[in-house]
């Protein structure tokens, strides 16, 4: 089961998805941290193209009981509201 989440933050909001398997009261959970550039929670990026793979690696975990939460990083996918322009980013920001 897929729920769309939403996180506040200082500027905006980061969204995602909770990926829950059917069976299971108490599941592990994994946070999924996109890679590097413009990689929205899915795995896919504008530059290196669509490949789902975080989704499938979801879908994947939780068919062996394991919950897992993707999201989108600030200005990528549906976090558009959360970016911040490059020179006031800092370490703390992420």
């Amino acid at each position: 089961m897929e729920k769309e989440i939403k996180i506040a933050v200082s500027n905006g909001s980061l969204s995602g998805t909770l990926m829950m398997p059917d069976n299971s009261e108490k599941p592990a959970i994994v946070l999924t941290v996109a890679g590097s550039g413009p990689t929205d929670r899915d795995g896919n990026n504008r530059l290196s193209g669509a490949t789902n793979n975080l989704k499938q690696l979801a879908a994947r975990l939780a068919v062996h009981n394991v919950a897992s939460l993707r999201f989108d990083k600030r200005g990528i996918g549906k976090s558009q509201s959360a970016a911040i322009p490059e020179n006031q980013l800092s370490l703390q920001t992420f």
